[in-house]
């Protein structure tokens, strides 16, 4: 609960080892975050605001080299996720990506996504017919550079300038998965709803889905994106990074084919149980579950109720629930994101599923570079080498 992750003021000049008069000193100098009590005076304490200045006497000193590891942007709790203190529970809601977008740049959403369109340059076209065979993905990467060239505000870099070309990035990268010649201003699920021949309904479950995906935290390409942020890159460059990390054998969005699979072999058998119990005796990885140990994922959480709502009745979501019951009972596993956004995609017929994930976390790497864009330049950090030694 939300409510734990706070602490009285009692407590935390406990945990600090301090008088209480010391930690109203503290409080004032060190920032400590609090929230108010309902019809009272007194005031409830961040606890990671709390643990943090309490273990700062234990920490090296941070190196100029260290990527910011504090962050405004995304709050993950046991129970919740938070963008910009804003619980995606009720995000989900918001009729448009676009704002939610701009919630994460800490910007207007009208200022960011207004008439003003990225041109796209005449080596567009020649370029996509040569990729014509390639994921959106690719081309996106392949592409952006190009894009970047011929629309000079994306040399602005001030904060809204960054978001501005934000904006632009992901208009573009919505024409590419939409298959368009242009991008257009029509809002993001709406554009690629209509390309895919979407209903309402699921039109409105591709925005839901796509909000949950924004942000999670700094997970590999994030931290990739904001080290290249660093350096004083455009969102152009920076979501090409995201892209090409994202995409590593070793990063967890790769396991997008498995979870497709273990998808299809579930909704296409009538014993939708088996595909999980024949990995479990193969000493296989169920791709798309989590163990017991690691908790639930809040997305899941969001995005298996919403599920629900649309699909109770639908045979290929009752197979769905049966094996993550099977799942459950076996060891206690607990359905991920991935495997939800995956099943999602599935019943949306969507041709590039993976890449409408990434159209959205391109809107919380487009944060983190604006973000992290702020520190300015890192040094250049020279390693401890630990090779060969020369000889004498």
């Amino acid at each position: 609960m939300v409510d734990d992750d706070y602490i009285s003021a009692e407590e935390a000049a406990a945990l600090l080892g301090v008088t209480i008069d010391t930690f109203y000193v503290y409080v004032t100098r060190k920032n400590l975050r609090s929230t108010g009590i309902p019809n009272s005076r007194k005031r409830r304490y961040w606890r990671a605001d709390v643990e943090q200045l309490r273990g700062r006497g234990r920490k090296p000193p941070a190196s100029p080299t260290d990527l910011d590891a504090e962050s405004s942007i995304t709050l993950l709790t046991e129970d919740n996720l938070f963008y910009r203190g804003q619980s995606v529970r009720e995000l989900v809601n918001r009729p448009t990506f676009e704002s939610v977008a701009a919630l994460l740049w800490d910007v207007d959403a009208d200022a960011v996504f207004g008439e003003s369109l990225p041109a796209f340059p005449d080596t567009v076209k020649a370029v996509r017919r040569a990729l014509a065979d390639e994921s959106p993905l690719d081309q996106a990467i392949a592409l952006f550079p190009l894009i970047e060239k011929v629309n000079p505000r994306s040399q602005d870099f001030s904060p809204a300038g960054m978001a501005r070309t934000g904006g632009d990035v992901l208009r573009a990268f919505t024409a590419l998965i939409a298959g368009h010649d242009r991008p257009d201003r029509r809002a993001i699920h709406v554009s690629i709803a209509e390309a895919f021949g979407l209903t309402d309904r699921q039109a409105a479950l591709l925005r839901r889905v796509m909000i949950l995906a924004a942000d999670h935290g700094l997970e590999p390409a994030t931290f990739a994106v904001r080290a290249i942020a660093s350096t004083g890159v455009s969102p152009w460059r920076a979501v090409s990074t995201g892209l090409t990390i994202a995409i590593g054998r070793k990063t967890r969005p790769v396991q997008f084919a498995a979870i497709g699979r273990l998808v299809k072999e579930i909704v296409e058998t009538e014993r939708p149980f088996e595909p999980i119990t024949r990995r479990v005796q193969e000493g296989d990885a169920i791709a798309g579950f989590l163990p017991a140990t690691s908790g639930r994922d809040v997305r899941a959480t969001v995005l298996l109720d919403l599920l629900e709502a649309d699909y109770a009745r639908d045979a290929d979501f009752q197979r769905l629930m049966a094996a993550i019951g099977a799942a459950r009972d076996i060891g206690g596993y607990e359905p991920s994101f991935a495997l939800l956004g995956g099943f999602a995609g599935l019943k949306l017929g969507l041709r590039s599923r993976e890449a409408t994930f990434f159209l959205a976390r391109a809107a919380g790497w487009i944060a983190h570079a604006i973000e992290q864009s702020l520190g300015g330049e890192r040094e250049r950090h020279e390693p401890h080498y630990r090779g060969p030694l020369p000889g004498l």
